[in-house]
């Protein structure tokens, strides 16, 4: 009788289990390093098995291959794995890893330039830091990606079985997509490497054995005595977190960036970056040691210890996270929903006043210049922290009256809606900032500078939404560019998507 297996977590959530098994395989046909570590591995997420598979008509929930090698890959690429968000290139998709890599790889395959085949091979090694099945080595592991999405850990998969499995071979899960907290995920992997580590011993028998489940166990004590330093750097780059520190502790002001990070008891993950670390997060790579001051300088403006109850409180969503469905039609409905509150009233004419509103909502706005033309805004909030914007009038957006509103509207959706535990936030709104988070934040601040009722007094009686002098004439009125109203009338239905592409074709309307 096979034994029962060793289960960590809650498969309602994240759960792996293992157990060991005999193998019938002589011993001199098996990998040296791993080959006495045969076992049954199960996965399940939010109440799906992952790891279920039927040969033709015999159904099983778990796959059977050695166990070593999968521990000792979720070893290696741990602080990966949990920490890492970005991919190394600039993704403006929102959809998850599983679909987002497997699309680029696919592209780029037969590359023969040799930007192409970097690419590929850049791509490659982000693949087999993530994805389970790139340490399968023969085994039929599932199509499952894992990786750090703001202070949530994302996994995907599909039900795509390796090119090596029999032709009866499939996996039974489809596709999914699930954001669960990092203490929910991490905690149960962690455990599971300690199994392993110490269970594996009784069946390690050999020298060679005993000295592979040694660089497990000793892997697992390098994790253990990672700092939130170490781990933090995984996230932003050392770089970064050395010059972020030596700005901030001339300040009297470390102690926000290392000690506000939320460290998972007796394991090497961080479970809520501080709101410092998350801004730093969603910045370029190539930010420069000036900018990396400057923002030093914001949070230095914002710090403010034992703060009490800003008007903005009482707004801020309880129930986030990442988009569950089209980052537009969250962004709308959030929108939509906060313009019917009765604080807004006395902001909301012709046009949505939203700097009167935002200084309403104790949110301080400040102006710099930073090097980096990409990063658009700044939101930041926390304990201790009062809620900011942070403005950059080095961005193009930020260049007319009419983009530096809906810069200010894109914030306020960051600070109102995506905090973590509806606490603290820290969000540097760019192309390397999580796209589907971006997308939600523009959808909210269309809508909320550009609801129906306003478009339509602006239009007025004639409702010519497809003309372009009336376009223009309406975008004056609603303090927006045209080609964002021009957007949004299509997003209400008030045009089609031909007139539509004629309008973005036709002479340039922007001021």
């Amino acid at each position: 009788m096979k034994p029962e297996f060793a289960s960590f977590g809650d498969p309602s959530r994240f759960e792996i289990a293992m157990r060991w098994r005999s193998d019938a395989e002589p011993r001199h046909r098996r990998p040296a390093d791993y080959g006495w570590s045969i076992g049954d591995l199960r996965l399940t997420v939010a109440g799906t098995v992952l790891t279920g598979n039927a040969v033709g008509q015999s159904p099983r929930d778990f796959v059977s291959w050695y166990l070593l090698p999968i521990a000792q890959w979720f070893a290696d690429n741990w602080t990966d794995l949990l920490h890492q968000a970005d991919l190394p290139w600039h993704e403006p998709s929102a959809a998850p890893a599983v679909a987002v890599v497997g699309r680029k790889l696919r592209n780029l395959i037969d590359a023969r330039d040799d930007q192409g085949r970097a690419d590929y091979r850049e791509a490659q090694v982000w693949r087999n830091a993530h994805a389970l099945n790139s340490t399968s080595n023969g085994g039929l592991l599932p199509d499952l990606y894992l990786r750090r999405y703001l202070d949530t850990i994302e996994l995907s998969w599909t039900a795509a079985a390796p090119v090596f499995a029999p032709d009866q071979f499939r996996f039974t899960s489809g596709r999914g997509l699930a954001y669960l907290a990092v203490k929910d995920v991490a905690v149960p992997l962690w455990n599971a490497l300690q199994w392993v580590a110490q269970s594996g011993g009784a069946r390690a028998t050999d020298e060679a054995d005993q000295a592979a489940l040694v660089r497990l166990r000793d892997q697992c004590a390098a994790l253990a005595q990672k700092t939130v330093i170490d781990l933090t750097a995984r996230r932003i780059g050392d770089h970064v977190v050395q010059s972020a520190i030596s700005a901030l502790r001339k300040r009297g002001l470390e102690e926000i960036f290392v000690n506000d990070n939320d460290k998972i008891e007796g394991v090497p993950a961080i479970a809520r970056f501080s709101p410092a670390v998350a801004m730093y997060g969603g910045l370029s790579p190539n930010l420069t040691e000036a900018d990396v001051g400057t923002l030093s300088e914001v949070i230095a403006l914002a710090n403010q210890p034992g703060l009490q109850a800003t008007p903005i409180d009482s707004l801020v969503a309880i129930d986030n996270g990442p988009p569950m469905g089209v980052p537009y039609t969250e962004g709308y409905e959030w929108a939509s929903d906060l313009l019917e509150e009765d604080l807004l009233e006395d902001f909301v004419s012709d046009f949505v006043d939203i700097e009167r509103l935002l200084a309403k909502l104790g949110i301080r706005v400040l102006e710099s210049a930073l090097e980096t033309e990409t990063i658009r805004g700044v939101a930041l909030a926390g304990d201790g922290l009062a809620p900011t914007i942070l403005v950059n009038i080095t961005s193009v957006f930020n260049a007319t009256t009419a983009g530096r509103r809906f810069t200010l509207a894109h914030e306020l959706a960051h600070l109102l809606y995506d905090r973590t535990m509806a606490k603290s936030v820290g969000i540097s709104s760019g192309p390397w900032a999580p796209a589907g988070v971006e997308k939600r934040a523009n959808a909210f601040a269309a809508m909320f500078l550009m609801p129906r009722p306003l478009v339509l007094n602006a239009f007025g009686s004639d409702r010519r939404f497809n003309e372009i002098g009336v376009i223009v004439a309406a975008a004056e009125i609603l303090q927006v560019r045209p080609t964002a109203l021009i957007e949004h009338l299509f997003n209400l239905n008030f045009i089609d998507e031909f007139d539509r592409e004629r309008l973005r074709a036709g002479p340039k309307v922007d001021r």
